[in-house]
């Protein structure tokens, strides 16, 4: 009897993450030859209310300025219960579902990206257009879908901007490609996230070598975190858990 939720059979994705203390960077770059230029940067732009109210629902909208590609808008639901989701979205093609993983804590993701204008999501970030404006139809009947209405969209404002350095490359001694991400909060320490993405069914034995591989090259890894954005977000708001 297969007892998996409508949800979990679409999960495509698995991501396996950990952290480092951010003084690790240079003896990470020096071990995996990583180059100062990194393979992108980027600016990560959350919208909600001063209450955090989208982040608090387990919902996030943020958009993505990339130097060298073209920007995108996502709408993000974490943890979400599948109950609120109706089937007609599991069919959509910009509709993905996926698993962050950091040692034994999950967070199932829903999740609609789309790419409209470079301009128009600069004029959002600038305050020039309401983020409503940039949304597409998908999103916005999830968003009412998930939220009860769309009247929210009404109060959002750039609450926080985080810029990023990412690197991505192929070590000889793993079976997978890696992704390094450096993000750089306002105020505080930055935040230095190493992860892998495998098909579901390879999730736990990835993860146990991944560990496995780091502890061998003698890199010390942090499993008690496991958000970036939470981290990002509740920077601003240390009422919020």
């Amino acid at each position: 009897m297969n007892s998996q939720t409508p949800a979990e059979k679409f999960i495509d994705e698995v991501e396996i993450k950990v952290f480092f203390d951010p003084s690790q960077f240079p003896v990470l770059a020096n071990r995996f030859h990583l180059q100062e230029k990194p393979n992108l940067k980027r600016a990560s732009c959350f919208f909600d209310t001063k209450a955090l109210h989208l982040f608090k629902s387990g919902v996030i909208l943020r958009i993505r300025l990339h130097r060298d590609a073209k920007d995108s808008l996502t709408l993000k639901l974490r943890n979400f219960d599948s109950r609120w989701i109706h089937p007609e979205f599991y069919s959509q093609s910009r509709f993905r579902l996926k698993i962050n993983r950091t040692g034994a804590h999950q967070t199932q993701i829903a999740k609609v990206e789309t790419r409209p204008s470079n301009s128009r999501l600069k004029q959002v970030v600038k305050g020039k257009k309401k983020i409503q404006q940039a949304l597409n139809p998908v999103q916005k009947q999830l968003f009412r879908q998930y939220m009860g209405s769309v009247e929210l969209l009404d109060r959002l404002t750039l609450y926080s901007r985080v810029e990023a350095r990412i690197w991505k490359w192929y070590d000889k001694t793993f079976p997978y490609r890696l992704t390094l991400e450096q993000w750089f909060l306002p105020g505080r320490k930055a935040l230095l996230e190493l992860s892998i993405k495998v098909k579901p069914g390879k999730a736990e034995v990835a993860q146990r070598q991944l560990h496995q591989w780091l502890e061998r090259e003698g890199i010390v890894y942090d499993l008690s975190q496991y958000s970036k954005t939470a981290i990002c977000l509740t920077a601003q708001n240390q009422a919020i858990v």
